[in-house]
């Protein structure tokens, strides 16, 4: 069985965790199952040259690049898949031509979403998604899928006013990758992480107070740090990353005036002699590594402001967290506590909580060791890719052609 996935992007965290990962495992355990990865925006022209592709190959264990040169029609290409997946939209700017095209042919296929598609007006791309209409983008794209993938019940509510044919696949972590092996190792200091991506910018300041109130309180002293993972800037350009950091650091106040004219600076090189600061910046990363970041960290530190948007998101960053056999401080709100409780993780209802919660695992090392073990226990249980493959076989097999 052949399934095209289509990205309207570079390979991102989206489509990393959605459409490749998932499906290669997929592959991995069923191989009569292949599938290859493009982008969309080819699909809207009637003949494809030069065409890159993902493909897995089964010899090598490994997803491969293949560049295509030959001249092929578009219909004759999409001819050989049985179910197309699409991630996040199909069509856009209004267009309908690939909808058209698919539905000529007969090819069944579907959308995968992760996120809700009005966002809140603080969002950093909530001006392109209103120049762009792309809410209405996505709606016409769930409406005219023949299936539609999610991460949660939660979200699948929402998309169940325009398709019914709506199914739940959680987030899952191939636990058998080198970057997604446990790390127990603990050191003097309590690090805690904050692992978020780019639009997490008010998130991070709900509790960001807090962060620096433990720096202020001279008790705690040396026994803890901060780390913000994946951090990306460029020298004299804004940056939602040196919002985190001004946020976890007081506008960098915390900290002393080389270190602050140093991370001023906005530069990779020599950031390996601060390592042992209050405050650490760790830079971006490739995805296939992104597992090996959570080892400079003991506690995963998750905000998340209650609103439409963010209970439409998904419990990764607690997946990933539990994988690594890490704890959690997370914000006692969906979609968290569709996996988060009392017993495994460390709930903040409010952002002093954060505070509280913070100075609580420096004093209490064996709770939080506690609360790291179930936590690993419960997501291996349900959010492995290995047990969530059959899903989505089910699924293709269900509408192939």
């Amino acid at each position: 069985m052949r399934i095209l996935l289509v990205n309207n992007s570079n390979m991102g965290g989206v489509e990393y965790y959605r459409m490749m990962m998932p499906n290669h495992i997929l592959s991995l355990n069923n191989p009569e199952f292949e599938f290859t990865t493009v982008e969309g925006e080819i699909l809207r022209h009637d003949e494809l040259t030069k065409t890159s592709e993902r493909v897995y190959n089964p010899a090598t264990k490994q997803t491969e690049v293949v560049m295509t040169s030959e001249k092929v029609s578009t219909d004759d290409y999409l001819k050989q898949f049985d179910v197309i997946h699409f991630c996040r939209q199909i069509d856009i700017y209004g267009q309908t031509t690939i909808v058209d095209r698919l539905n000529r042919l007969g090819i069944p296929f579907g959308l995968d979403l992760d996120d809700y598609w009005h966002l809140p007006e603080y969002h950093i791309i909530y001006e392109d998604y209103k120049i762009y209409n792309t809410p209405q983008a996505v709606i016409d794209s769930i409406k005219a899928a023949h299936f539609v993938t999610c991460t949660t019940p939660i979200i699948a509510r929402e998309i169940e006013q325009y398709n019914k044919n709506v199914f739940v696949i959680e987030n899952g972590i191939d636990t058998n990758q080198e970057s997604w092996q446990p790390d127990f190792v603990r050191k003097e200091r309590l690090r805690f992480g904050f692992f978020q991506g780019s639009t997490h910018l008010e998130d991070i300041k709900h509790c960001a107070q807090g962060v620096v109130e433990l720096y202020k309180n001279k008790k705690y002293k040396d026994k803890f740090q901060v780390i913000l993972m994946g951090f990306m800037a460029r020298p004299d350009e804004p940056s939602p990353f040196i919002g985190y950091e001004w946020a976890l650091t007081d506008k960098l106040k915390v900290l002393n005036e080389p270190y602050q004219a140093y991370l001023k600076r906005c530069v990779f090189e020599g950031s390996d002699q601060y390592f042992n600061e209050p405050y650490v910046r760790v830079w971006q990363t490739e995805v296939d590594n992104w597992g090996l970041t959570y080892n400079l960290a003991d506690i995963s530190v998750i905000p998340l402001l209650n609103n439409r948007f963010n209970r439409s998101k998904s419990e990764l960053k607690l997946i990933e967290a539990g994988v690594k056999g890490k704890a959690c401080i997370v914000s006692d709100t969906q979609p968290y506590k569709l996996l988060a409780n009392d017993s495994n993780s460390f709930l903040a209802k409010k952002p002093i909580d954060f505070y509280n919660q913070m100075k609580y695992c420096i004093n209490n090392p064996n709770a939080v060791e506690d609360k790291a073990m179930k936590l690993r226990e419960d997501v291996l249980a349900k959010y492995t890719l290995d047990k969530l493959t059959d899903k989505r076989k089910e699924l293709y097999l269900t509408y192939k052609k």
